[in-house]
């Protein structure tokens, strides 16, 4: 499993823009502990490189910004957090072709893994985690009528945007939600969680 630090990426690319070269370092114990060769670890790190390497600038941001909307990402909420730069379809492109994302049921995009959506929105910087996940709480509020499931995800958009109070009061009614449909298991997650 591969994790880079919080806004590694980003900084990465901004060196690399003003002319520094890039040197990759990382925590690896699997080659101490013989899980891997040497080799093994090298073919790792320059697949990290080169993934980040190859993305342009508006491509990178709007991954980040299809990470916090989720696995599967629809265009109306991929719109409502790349605000105000937009979906431009030719940077769409750019990261289907570089197998980030898939194309999904009713025009929606999907990422090619969870880890590599994982991935990306581990390199979110507080500050972006909050601003994507409340544009996407804003927008998933206007939806109407109210998605299945709406009071689960706004709740987890919510505590992503720093709004803890409001995310816990999504998951009391999301609760709520699933004992009258008579869903007791994921009646009894939402509890536990709020």
């Amino acid at each position: 499993e591969v994790a880079l630090l919080d806004g590694a990426a980003a900084g990465l690319a901004r060196l690399r823009a003003a002319g520094y070269a890039a040197v990759l370092v990382s925590n690896q114990p699997g080659h101490a502990k013989g899980y891997c060769t040497p080799e093994d670890l090298e073919a790792v790190h320059a697949a990290i490189v080169a993934r980040l390497d190859s993305l342009s600038p508006a491509a990178f941001a709007l991954l980040k910004a299809a990470s916090a909307v989720g696995e599967l990402v629809s265009e109306d909420a991929l719109a409502a957090v790349a605000a105000p730069a937009g979906v431009d379809p030719e940077t769409i492109d750019e990261l289907a072709d570089a197998g980030w994302l898939t194309p999904a049921s009713n025009g929606a995009l999907r990422f090619a893994n969870a880890t590599l959506r994982e991935t990306v929105h581990d390199l979110l910087v507080p500050a972006d985690l909050r601003r994507l996940h409340g544009a996407l709480a804003r927008w998933l509020q206007g939806v109407e009528p109210a998605p299945p499931g709406r009071d689960a995800a706004l709740s987890e958009h919510l505590a992503h945007a720093g709004q803890i109070g409001a995310a816990i009061g999504c998951l009391e009614a999301a609760c709520t939600e699933a004992m009258n449909a008579g869903l007791g298991r994921n009646a009894a997650h939402f509890a536990q969680r709020a």
